[in-house]
């Protein structure tokens, strides 16, 4: 039984600790949070029997195995530091850092502390990704050219402000292209190869949020990116996406990968309400196939959690602690934080930049 402290209390009440608490083979022992109230709450609500007053006392307890790094993200690298001098297993959220240099340090203490980690890079886990994958290192669609991206999302429309978090501050890593970019650009890495180069541009459709004191505050953090970019393989990639160009809610995501014999095209999620349509056309002919997405391999525990595509990363991490060698760890998250940070230059600059 490998025993979790929790650091977070947001998005980690969400998926994470469900995930946790339902999984078999994992206990959740204890948690903490920015508020020590908010860990309070938290722990009654999901029956965790400690409450820590910061991430430094969780990250000192002897019973513990395995941290899950739920906080804003600038307060990633210094956690996942903590955790790992207290030899501790991590799970970390992504985007894994404010910048590739805090990612090295991070990627620098695993290797000094040798710990297991893994990075939340979840969108790995859908059946849809993991079949696409499949059939392209299959040359299902002869060489790949190009990979498009698109996934904009909706919130209701409304005449208030929103209310002003960290999310809405890009010094602290606030913004959609952290939040859902580092998944499509560790998917492209998955899918089909390293970044060498991008050019991208960032933007804020919403300009204002209204704090606990009814004060106006400016957002610097993105809400719209665009990237456009070149793989080491040659194939070319476009990722757009937005959660704040409509007023249609869920996900209105669509992944095509394009190849000299033919494509394949993505329709929806598995998360969605309407679920994931994967189609095939070949050169040879301009009808859409459909092709069936059958269930992906993970242990009963991880199957039967609260949100399987969580529960295999404590498969994963299981596995890693066990010798097995797994991924995404925490150079997938450098390597998709060196990207970030490229677009990131890019909109500043102006120019297209060099992945080094």
């Amino acid at each position: 039984m490998y025993k979790i402290g929790i650091i977070g209390t947001s998005w980690a009440a969400k998926s994470p600790i469900p995930t946790f608490k339902s999984y078999k083979g994992v206990e959740v022992t204890a948690i903490c949070s920015g508020n020590i109230k908010n860990a309070i709450t938290c722990a009654k609500q999901f029956n965790i029997p400690n409450v820590e007053k910061d991430y430094l006392s969780l990250c000192a307890r002897k019973d513990l195995d395995i941290i899950y790094i739920g906080s804003p993200v600038h307060m990633h690298s210094k956690m996942f530091l903590e955790a790992a001098k207290a030899n501790k297993h991590i799970i970390c959220e992504k985007p894994l850092a404010l910048n590739a240099k805090e990612g090295q340090v991070m990627l620098n203490a695993v290797k000094k502390y040798k710990i297991t980690s893994i990075a939340a890079y979840t969108m790995r886990h859908f059946a849809s990704h993991q079949l696409m994958k499949k059939l392209i290192s299959q040359g299902k669609i002869g060489k790949p050219i190009h990979l498009s991206i698109n996934d904009f999302r909706g919130i209701p429309a409304s005449k208030t402000l929103p209310s002003y978090r960290w999310w809405f501050q890009k010094n602290k890593g606030g913004g959609i292209l952290g939040a859902m970019g580092s998944h499509f650009i560790d998917l492209t890495r998955f899918m089909v190869d390293d970044f060498d180069s991008v050019y991208g541009t960032l933007g804020s459709i919403n300009k204002q949020a209204i704090d606990k004191k009814n004060v106006i505050k400016k957002i610097t953090s993105d809400d719209i990116f665009s990237l456009n970019g070149q793989l080491k393989s040659n194939t070319s990639v476009s990722i757009n996406c937005s959660i704040s160009t409509n007023t249609k809610l869920g996900s209105n995501r669509s992944i095509a990968m394009y190849g000299n014999e033919g494509t394949l095209t993505l329709e929806g999620d598995e998360i969605s309400p309407n679920g994931a349509k994967l189609l095939f056309s070949s050169n040879k002919s301009s009808s859409n196939k459909e092709i069936k997405i059958p269930s992906i391999k993970m242990s009963a525990s991880a199957r039967k959690s609260t949100v399987p595509r969580f529960g295999l990363m404590i498969d994963k991490l299981i596995a890693g602690i066990n010798g097995a060698k797994q991924s995404p760890d925490i150079l997938d998250g450098l390597k998709c934080q060196k990207v970030i940070d490229a677009v990131h230059l890019s909109n500043k600059s102006g120019i297209t930049v060099k992945i080094k």
